[in-house]
């Protein structure tokens, strides 16, 4: 899996993404790993949040198993880690999972071919697990994350919780949003869209944009100058 070969070559995968996640995850915190694939946020969110809780999201079978494996292979975190088998969208339906034949670990989904794979609201799984408090989601879902935002609206305008998503906008040139559609629809929730990086400056909706995007609710600014 290409993920594991770039911690295994390096160390660490996404030095931005791991730094930013040291710097803002609390100990306690709630996170929410929304496109786990392999688990490489996973682990590293799991061993900073200290009795917290850690919910995986990743639908493909294969990549899944991984991540599963990867969670055995260090079993002081496998209390805080559950993994979830849905995928995260818009409503309640069923699609069907094909994985990346070129790069193992991704994949799309589609309506009538593949592995089916339930999909259900952000929204409405809090409500199902019952959630007192939801403090941090990371979102790698490959042009989707306006379906798995806008499906937790709920969610984001009642627990405001910080937002790490993935906005390369080569995965976003087939979808009918785009990033900037995202930045206004979290905007109208209260949110800046800031960089990762130091000194974490505001994004402009009309970019350009970084690989990787942060929403912070205005009501947790503070946290930027801790």
């Amino acid at each position: 899996f290409p993920m594991e070969s770039s911690i295994w070559l390096s160390g660490v995968y996404e030095v931005v993404t791991t730094q930013f996640l040291k710097e803002f995850i609390r100990e306690g915190d709630v996170f929410l790993d929304i496109g786990a694939n392999c688990g490489a946020v996973t682990l590293v969110a799991a061993s900073l949040i200290g009795k917290g809780k850690v919910y995986a999201f990743e639908p493909g079978p294969k990549v899944r198993s991984r991540l599963q494996g990867n969670i055995d292979l260090n079993p002081h975190l496998k209390d805080i880690v559950t993994i979830i088998p849905n995928g995260l969208g818009l409503n309640k339906e069923q699609v069907f999972n094909n994985e990346d034949v070129n790069y193992r670990g991704n994949g799309s989904l589609y309506e009538n071919q593949g592995i089916p794979v339930e999909i259900i609201s952000l929204d409405e799984w809090v409500a199902r697990e019952k959630l007192e408090k939801v403090d941090f989601i990371k979102i790698d879902v490959e042009g989707m994350e306006y379906d798995v935002l806008v499906g937790g609206k709920t969610v984001l305008s009642t627990y405001q919780p910080m937002i790490y998503f993935e906005t390369l906008p080569i995965f976003y040139e087939t979808t009918l949003h785009n990033i900037k559609t995202i930045y206004k629809f979290l905007d109208s929730l209260g949110y800046k869209i800031i960089r990762p990086t130091k000194p974490h400056s505001e994004i402009p909706f009309s970019g350009p944009y970084p690989a990787n995007s942060v929403a912070i609710h205005t009501s947790q600014v503070d946290k930027l100058f801790k």
